[in-house]
């Protein structure tokens, strides 16, 4: 995957979106509670 098709990706909400360096995307459920105790944190 490029990365101008990665840039222009909309990905799924409640999902955490990571990129390996060998290019694989790996996509991980994440619930809204998570999502707001990392934001917090920030």
């Amino acid at each position: 995957m490029s990365v101008d098709a990665i840039v222009h990706t909309e990905f799924p909400k409640g999902y955490t979106v990571l990129f390996g360096a060998d290019g694989n995307v790996i996509m991980a459920p994440q619930s809204f509670e998570h999502s707001s105790t990392i934001k917090s944190m920030q």
